[in-house]
C-alpha cells in the first residue's frame, strides 16, 4: 500500500525543492514583486513554472535517505541561486528606474521629502513609468517568455539535488562587473535630459543675482519638469534603442553562469 503512495511523494518532494528557486528569482524582478502582482496570480505563476521542473526531478530524488533537515538545507540553497539569477534578469529594471529617479530628483518631483522627512520615501513617477515602459518592450520583442525559460533551464545547469556548486576563481568579478556597468549607464542614459536640467538651475542662480527676493529654487521647478518630458520626449527613441541592446543580455546568461560557476550543463 504504501508503494502507492511512493511516486506521490517523490513528486510533493521534487515540487518542494523546485519552487524556492522560480519563487525567489520571480521576486527579485520588479514586475513580478507584491507591488504588481499578488496572491493567486503570483503562486500560480511560480507553481506553473516550477511543475516541468519538479517532473523531471521527480525519479532523481533518493527519498529514503532525504530528511527533513536535508530538505531545508536544499530549499535554503535553491533560495540563494534563485537570488543570484533574479538579480541578474533584474539589472535593466533597475537600470531605468534608477535612469527615471535621476530626472525625478533633479526636477525636484522628490523634494517634499527634503523638508518634510515624515512623508517618508516617495516613489519615481518617471522612474516607473521607464520600468513599466521597459516591460512592454520586452514583451512586443518576445524577450519576457526568456525569462521562464533562462530559469528553467537553471535547473539543468545546477540541479536542486547538487549541494553548493563550485565556483570559478575570480567569478565574484562578473557580478561586481554588471554592477558597474548598470551605474555607468544610468549616468549616461540620464545625461542628455540632466545636462539640460543643469542649465536651467544655471539661469534661474544667474536671475537670482539679480533678484535676490525670488524663491528661484521653487519657481525653476516647473520649467525643469517641463523641460525634462519634452527632452525625455525627443530623446525616447534613442534611449529604447540602448534598452534593446541591454535586453539583448539575456541571450548570454546562460554563457554568464558558466563564469560564476563550474557547471556540467551547457
Amino acid at each position: 500500500m504504501i508503494e502507492l503512495f511512493e511516486p506521490f511523494q517523490q513528486f510533493l518532494l521534487a515540487y518542494t525543492l523546485s519552487i524556492p528557486r522560480v519563487l525567489v528569482c520571480l521576486l527579485i524582478i520588479p514586475f513580478f514583486s507584491f507591488r504588481f502582482i499578488k496572491g493567486m496570480v503570483r503562486n500560480a505563476i511560480v507553481l506553473g513554472v516550477a511543475l516541468p521542473v519538479a517532473f523531471g526531478l521527480q525519479f532523481q530524488l533518493p527519498i529514503d535517505s532525504i530528511n527533513v533537515l536535508t530538505v531545508a538545507l536544499l530549499a535554503f540553497k535553491e533560495a540563494m541561486i534563485g537570488l543570484m539569477i533574479g538579480y541578474l534578469l533584474a539589472l535593466p529594471f533597475w537600470l531605468f528606474e534608477s535612469v527615471g529617479s535621476f530626472l525625478d530628483n533633479q526636477r525636484g518631483a522628490l523634494s517634499g521629502g527634503y523638508f518634510n522627512p515624515a512623508m517618508g520615501g516617495n516613489s519615481s513617477m518617471l522612474g516607473e513609468f521607464l520600468q513599466k515602459t521597459l516591460v512592454i518592450l520586452m514583451i512586443e520583442t518576445g524577450v519576457f517568455a526568456l525569462f521562464f525559460t533562462i530559469i528553467i533551464d537553471s535547473f539543468t545547469l545546477w540541479p536542486p539535488t547538487n549541494w553548493i556548486p563550485e565556483p570559478v576563481i575570480d567569478g565574484h568579478n562578473v557580478i561586481i562587473q554588471h554592477m558597474s556597468n548598470m551605474m555607468q549607464k544610468v549616468v549616461l542614459y540620464s545625461a542628455p535630459p540632466i545636462a539640460i536640467l543643469f542649465l536651467i538651475d544655471l539661469g534661474f542662480a544667474i536671475l537670482s543675482l539679480y533678484s535676490p527676493q525670488l524663491q528661484v529654487y521653487f519657481l525653476s521647478m516647473p520649467a525643469k519638469s517641463l523641460a525634462a518630458l519634452i527632452v525625455l520626449s525627443l530623446y525616447s527613441a534613442t534611449l529604447w534603442y540602448l534598452a534593446g541592446g541591454d535586453i539583448k543580455q539575456y541571450t548570454d546568461l546562460p554563457k554568464l553562469f558558466s563564469l560564476l560557476f563550474k557547471t556540467d550543463g551547457v
